[in-house]
C-alpha cells in the first residue's frame, strides 16, 4: 500500500526529477543488477520495483494541494455551474407556467372564465388625469355684439320682450351682453337673428364637448370598429377621427381624437386603460389659437359666429374658398381686421393675440383693470336704461382704448 502511494507520488514532475537524480547517484555507487536472459517462449516478464524514496511531510502536503487545484477544483466548479443552471431553469419554468396560466384565465379555452373585454377600465378615476382638462363651468355664455351696431337702440325692444340681461360691457370692437338665464340667452339670439345683427357667442353648458387624444393604437385601426366598441362600453362618443401630424413617429402610431359630451357619462372615457388589447394613454389636445373662418376675428369659432362674412385674402364679403385671389395675383392681400397689406390670419397683425404689439397692450390693460375698482353687475331695467345702461368706468386711458379686445 505504501509502495502504491510512493509510486503515485512520482506522477508529479517534481518527484520524477528527484527520483532520477537519486537513481543516478545509486548507480554510480553500486553495480547495476544484471537481469537474467529469457527464452523467447517464456511468458510474462520480471517487474523490477525501483527503490523507494523518502518523502517529507511538507512535500506530501504540497503534492496534495497541487492535486486538489489541478483535479478537484475544476470538478467542484463544474458541479456548482450545474446547480446554478438547474436553479435558473426551474425559475424560467415557473415564470412560463405562470404566464401560461394567466393567459388561460383570459382565453376562451376555459369555459368557466369570461373573455377579455374590448375596453378595459381602471377601477377609479385618476384625479391627476382629470385635472389636465379645463373645469366644467355651468354658466350662461355671453353674447358679443360687433361694434358697428349700437346696442342702445335695441335695449328697450329687448326689455319689452321681458328678456333679462345684465349691464353690457363696452370694448373697442365688441359689446359684451351677459344674459340672466339660458332662456334669456336664446331669446337674445333669436332677436339678433331676426334683425340680422352681427354677433358671436360660445356653446352653452349642455352643448360643451370633451376632447380626448388617444395614444397607443395601431396605424391600421378601423375607426368605425373603434366607435362601435366605445359605444358598446357605454361611452357616449360623438365621433372619432385621426389627427393630422407631421412627425413620422406619430404617423406610425397615430393620434385619435375622440369627441364626447362634457358630462358624467362622457368622463368615463378617462378611466379607459386598454382598447382592443392595446395599452392606451389619454391626454387633452394641444390648445391652439382660434380664428373664425367667417368674420376672420380671433378668439371664437365659426360654429357660433353670426357676424359679417369676410374673406381672409381680400376682406371681401364672401367665403375664402370662392375668392379669385391667390399667391400669383398682382393685387396685394387685404386684412379684414386692420386693413393692412397681409392676410387676416397673419400672426404679426396687431389684432392677432400672438403678436408682440397685442401682448404689450394687453399687459397695460390688465394693469389698468387691477387699479380700477369692480362693481357688482346689475340687471338692465326701465329705471336705469337711460341713465346707467353700460357697466363701464369713465376716464379710460388712451392705451386702454387702443386695445382691440
Amino acid at each position: 500500500m505504501l509502495g502504491r502511494l510512493v509510486s503515485s507520488v512520482r506522477v508529479c514532475p517534481y518527484y520524477t526529477a528527484r527520483n532520477a537524480i537519486n537513481q543516478t547517484q545509486m548507480l554510480t555507487q553500486q553495480k547495476v543488477m544484471q537481469m537474467p536472459k529469457r527464452h523467447w517462449a517464456q511468458v510474462g516478464h520480471v517487474i523490477v520495483t525501483p527503490p523507494r524514496v523518502k518523502v517529507s511531510l511538507l512535500e506530501k502536503v504540497l503534492h496534495s494541494t497541487v492535486m486538489f487545484v489541478v483535479w478537484l477544483a475544476p470538478v467542484m466548479w463544474f458541479l456548482s455551474q450545474v446547480k446554478i443552471n438547474r436553479l435558473q431553469y426551474s425559475q424560467k419554468m415557473e415564470e412560463t407556467l405562470d404566464t401560461i396560466t394567466e393567459k388561460l384565465k383570459h382565453s376562451s379555452i376555459s369555459p368557466n372564465e369570461q373573455p377579455v373585454p374590448d375596453i378595459v377600465f381602471h377601477d377609479t378615476m385618476n384625479k391627476d388625469l382629470l385635472s389636465k382638462w379645463p373645469r366644467f363651468k355651468n354658466v350662461v355664455p355671453d353674447i358679443l355684439l360687433h361694434k358697428t351696431i349700437d346696442f342702445a337702440q335695441h335695449v328697450k325692444e329687448i326689455l319689452r320682450m321681458n328678456i333679462k340681461i345684465y349691464q353690457p360691457y363696452l370694448s373697442t370692437n365688441y359689446t359684451k351682453i351677459p344674459s340672466y338665464s339660458i332662456a334669456d340667452f336664446k331669446a337674445v339670439q333669436q332677436y339678433f337673428d331676426k334683425n340680422h345683427l352681427p354677433y358671436h357667442t360660445f356653446s352653452i353648458p349642455n352643448e360643451k364637448k370633451l376632447r380626448v387624444t388617444i395614444r397607443g393604437l395601431p396605424k391600421d385601426l378601423n375607426l368605425n370598429e373603434l366607435f362601435e366598441k366605445l359605444r358598446s362600453a357605454k361611452i357616449p362618443v360623438k365621433r372619432v377621427h385621426k389627427m393630422k401630424v407631421k412627425s413620422f413617429a406619430l404617423e406610425q402610431a397615430p393620434l385619435i381624437l375622440a369627441i364626447l359630451p362634457y358630462n358624467k357619462e362622457g368622463l368615463n372615457i378617462l378611466r379607459v386603460r386598454k382598447i382592443l388589447g392595446h395599452d392606451v394613454t389619454l391626454e387633452p389636445p394641444i390648445k391652439k389659437l382660434r380664428q373664425c373662418h367667417r368674420c376672420q376675428k380671433w378668439g371664437h369659432a365659426q360654429r357660433y359666429c353670426h357676424g359679417q362674412l369676410k374673406c381672409v385674402k381680400c376682406a371681401g364679403d364672401h367665403y375664402s374658398t370662392t375668392c379669385s385671389r391667390d399667391r400669383n395675383s398682382s393685387e396685394p392681400p387685404t386684412c379684414a381686421n386692420c386693413g393692412g397689406n397681409h392676410t387676416a390670419n397673419y400672426r404679426e397683425c396687431f389684432y392677432c393675440p400672438d403678436s408682440e404689439e397685442y401682448r404689450q397692450n394687453r399687459v397695460k390693460r390688465l394693469k389698468y383693470k387691477t387699479e380700477t375698482p369692480r362693481f357688482p353687475r346689475q340687471l338692465v331695467t326701465w329705471e336705469n336704461v337711460d341713465t346707467n345702461l353700460y357697466k363701464r368706468i369713465t376716464n379710460i386711458p388712451k392705451h386702454a382704448e387702443a386695445i382691440p379686445f
